[in-house]
């Protein structure tokens, strides 16, 4: 998952991977940004942000729930 956020031209994007993209409709990366848009024209940056985490973490779970044990499959270092 890449949430994209250009303050430029002010667009945030959704990224997510072939997997995640089969099971979730885009509909529904486009209604959380359109929400941290909102939040964002109201100076609501860390809590426009945090929702849209939320709301992605719900989707995320509902349709690939953690199973057992739950590793981290990868290196925290840069």
């Amino acid at each position: 998952m890449l949430i994209y956020v250009q303050l430029v031209d002010r667009r945030i994007e959704i990224v997510a991977d072939r997997g995640i993209s089969s099971k979730v409709a885009q509909s529904e990366w486009a209604a959380i940004c359109r929400s941290m848009e909102k939040s964002f024209k109201e100076g609501k940056f860390a809590e426009g942000a945090l929702q849209a985490i939320e709301r992605i973490t719900a989707l995320l779970a509902k349709h690939f729930p953690p199973l057992g044990e739950n590793p981290n499959e990868l290196p925290d270092k840069p």
